[in-house]
């Protein structure tokens, strides 16, 4: 956290120049645009989900005609390579040349970085990806909104699967970063809670080529189920490498986000059977979400993923809120999103906490299947739980 700290700074203090050239935060007359900068990594290995976020974004903006109370949107789309220190200076330029908010990221380590640059520069930050408690912890932050899901609330779902899978012995692969490694560490205090044995664990760099060490100690460790926090690219490698030693006859798998349709897609029969907690899912039966997905399968040919659906969900929230304020002022939109109520989002009911602006929805679990319907991808995902609010999150006071 020191390192980041410092990144900051140095970006705070190279961006103050060109800040004085910047229409005021609070300026009470409309500017000229409505200015987005996402910055988000749209390389390295977290790339896939950056794709999926952009698209679930533009569909949001198609919506409203790319306008928010009769002035233009207009977005721009930055490169961090999933890099603390390229998102805060990413974000410095951005701020600095009058943006007047910031959507990203995904790893939490540069959307950590990222939330104390705008908390410093009062700018409003959206986070639909990164799930650390820690962005969200009550009283932290003052500008930054988490509108997907954290990680208490996807290992909670997460455990409901463990008790799908009957499994009593589990074998911990885990990225080594801090949401990851509490991820994890959240699993543990439930396993012991539900007499599951933890009989070992790894963590490893991101992005990681070779799983074969790891899945070997897996394997070696007489588990019968593996816990599998790692996402992206890292994921489709690990489930690959794993089924060409028939990883998936030895144990269940299992995890946070480890599958979604997008990583079906790119392992196949790799994931039939993987259990998974799963951010949203098209087939959800809510009208917002079916005029989305007619939207989305009409500009890309097929069903939008579960990164498409939450970036969409909270670019369209978040909008909406600002344009209801009818203010230039970021403060009003602040104070409007605090505790803001959205009935109608693509998964029903959802409220931002307003005591750590996380936002209170139903989390979904389910497993890689094969389809047999031609009308859908021959592998995709299945909802098998849903899991409603107040299961998962604690209630503001």
């Amino acid at each position: 956290m020191d390192f980041i700290r410092r990144l900051v700074s140095i970006a705070a203090v190279a961006g103050i120049a060109g800040a004085a050239c910047a229409y005021p935060a609070d300026a009470a007359e409309a500017p000229p645009a409505f200015k987005i900068s996402a910055i988000i990594g749209l390389s390295g290995p977290l790339a896939v989900i950056g794709a999926d976020m952009r698209r679930g974004v533009e569909i949001a903006l198609e919506e409203r005609d790319s306008k928010l109370n009769g002035i233009p949107i207009e977005i721009t789309w930055d490169d961090s390579e999933g890099k603390p220190q390229v998102t805060v200076q990413k974000a410095s330029q951005r701020i600095a040349q009058g943006t007047s908010m910031i959507f990203g990221e995904i790893g939490s380590p540069p959307t950590i970085a990222l939330s104390t640059l705008t908390e410093q520069r009062e700018v409003p930050l959206l986070v639909t990806f990164a799930a650390d408690n820690a962005l969200t912890a009550p009283g932290r932050l003052h500008w930054t909104f988490r509108t997907g899901k954290n990680v208490s609330s996807t290992v909670l779902s997460t455990a409901g699967l463990s008790a799908q899978l009957h499994v009593t012995k589990v074998f911990g692969i885990t990225p080594d970063y801090d949401a990851a490694r509490d991820s994890w560490n959240v699993f543990k205090t439930y396993a012991g809670q539900h007499n599951i044995a933890i009989v070992g664990e790894e963590f490893h760099p991101t992005p990681n080529r070779d799983f074969s060490i790891l899945i070997d100690k897996a394997i070696r460790s007489g588990a019968d189920g593996l816990f599998i926090t790692s996402q992206g690219n890292d994921a489709v490698t690990l489930l690959k490498q794993g089924a060409e030693v028939g990883l998936k006859d030895k144990m269940k798998l299992f995890g946070g986000g480890v599958v979604d349709e997008v990583i079906m897609r790119a392992v196949g029969a790799a994931g039939v059977g993987v259990g998974s907690t799963i951010r949203y899912h098209w087939s959800e039966d809510f009208p917002a979400n079916k005029a989305f997905v007619e939207r989305y399968r009409k500009k890309f040919g097929e069903n939008p993923s579960a990164n498409a659906g939450d970036s969409y969900d909270g670019m369209r929230w978040w909008l909406r809120v600002v344009e209801n304020t009818h203010s230039w002022d970021k403060k009003d939109w602040i104070a409007a999103m605090a505790g803001n109520v959205i009935q109608d989002s693509v998964e029903g009911r959802k409220e931002m906490g307003a005591c750590d602006h996380q936002a209170r929805q139903i989390a979904l679990a389910g497993i890689g299947i094969e389809n047999t319907a031609a009308d859908l991808p021959k592998y995709a995902m299945k909802v098998t739980a849903v899991m409603q609010p107040g299961e998962i999150y604690k209630p503001c006071p």
